[in-house]
């Protein structure tokens, strides 16, 4: 018969108390032994509920900054430069449009027309 004794790791030593069993013992308990064993280490996983949350959480995060990006980016490709005539000719480019290429378009819108108003949006 085997009998395991579980110690309170703030207790006394295992060895010390071994010891004090062992001087107790009668005897008439001369075929029983003391041994002292290390208990197998367990790693306990991460509960998965908590493994959930934070997957979900970091997902979340992530997908809200790489929308935030997104945005961000296609506001910035959105920008234009709107040039408008007295005579309510519009000419849209986009903002980043070589000023060679600008200028040549004001000539000819100024041929056209006056320019009466310039805008970036």
């Amino acid at each position: 018969m085997e009998i395991v004794i579980a110690l309170n790791p703030r207790s006394k030593p295992a060895a010390e108390i071994k010891e004090s069993l062992e001087q107790q013992l009668t005897p008439a308990a001369a075929d029983v032994q003391l041994e002292l064993r290390q208990p197998k280490v367990k790693y306990r996983g991460l509960d998965p509920n908590v493994l959930v949350a934070v997957v979900g959480a970091a997902g979340a995060g992530l997908g809200a900054l790489i929308t935030g990006l997104m945005q961000l980016r296609n506001q910035m490709a959105a920008r234009k430069i709107v040039l408008e005539a007295e005579g309510g000719q519009k000419l849209e480019v986009p903002a980043d449009t070589p000023m060679e290429k600008l200028d040549q378009l004001l000539e000819r819108l100024n041929r056209m027309n006056e320019v009466k108003k310039i805008s970036v949006q």
